[in-house]
């Protein structure tokens, strides 16, 4: 999954050459006309998200060891809510930074996820043509983010009879990618986002420790609606 959007990342950058080309052979009429600033507030819906894990957890209470073969679904539509703010140095290219808060969803056998992240991102732009006499500016741009996903609670682990093994959670990386569509100041994007963690037995069942980790990947699909400020 990181190789997937450390190569997303990758083509963010490429695609801001290209779109650096673009401009120099675009009329002189149609080059964009960018603001050196932006701040832009977003919602977010989560149709859909899963958690990944690897490694396992053990007891000698555990008839088993606590592992999931496959991905674990949430119950429940998510709801983020972010504001970023960006830099242009060159028209095609905005650099900058942002804070998105993923609030309370609920995934089986981990409890309610929810997580605070920090993240810079970088955002390669290209503005279209317009149709002739119109007087609307559009965009369409390219998306990625990198930073740190600040866990606001820890998961409630459970196995598969549903018996809460104790636990304590280590936040971790956050990075994402995707794509967006700019009209004037409306904003709307597709981005695929990630969280890691690191679970770690910690406590006792029945009067037996509970040892082992397991690696967590919080994947999330989040369709953004918002509006920029440019300044």
């Amino acid at each position: 999954m990181r190789k997937l959007l450390i190569s997303a990342l990758a083509a963010a950058v490429f695609s801001a050459v290209a779109f650096a080309q673009d401009e120099n052979v675009q009329e002189e009429s149609f080059k964009p006309k960018i603001k050196k600033s932006e701040i832009v507030l977003k919602l977010e819906i989560s149709p859909s998200a899963q958690i990944n894990t690897s490694g396992s957890l053990s007891s000698l209470s555990l008839p088993d060891p606590v592992s999931f073969d496959g991905a674990q679904y949430a119950d429940n539509t998510g709801i983020n809510v972010a504001a970023e703010y960006y830099y242009y140095f060159f028209n095609f290219l905005g650099v900058g930074g942002g804070f998105k808060q993923q609030f309370s969803r609920h995934v089986d056998r981990f409890g309610d996820v929810a997580i605070s992240n920090l993240y810079v991102s970088i955002k390669p732009k290209l503005k279209l043509k317009p149709a002739e006499g119109s007087k609307c500016t559009e965009f369409v741009y390219l998306i990625a983010q990198g930073g740190f996903g600040f866990l606001n609670n820890d998961f409630e682990i459970q196995d598969v009879n549903k018996n809460a093994v104790p636990t304590k959670t280590e936040s971790g990386l956050y990075y994402g990618a995707g794509l967006g569509f700019q009209l004037n100041n409306f904003i709307i994007e597709c981005i695929f986002s990630v969280n890691e963690a690191k679970i770690k037995g910690d406590g006792d069942m029945a009067g037996n420790p509970v040892s082992g980790t397991l690696d967590a990947s919080y994947a999330s699909t989040n369709l953004n609606v918002g509006y920029r400020f440019g300044f």
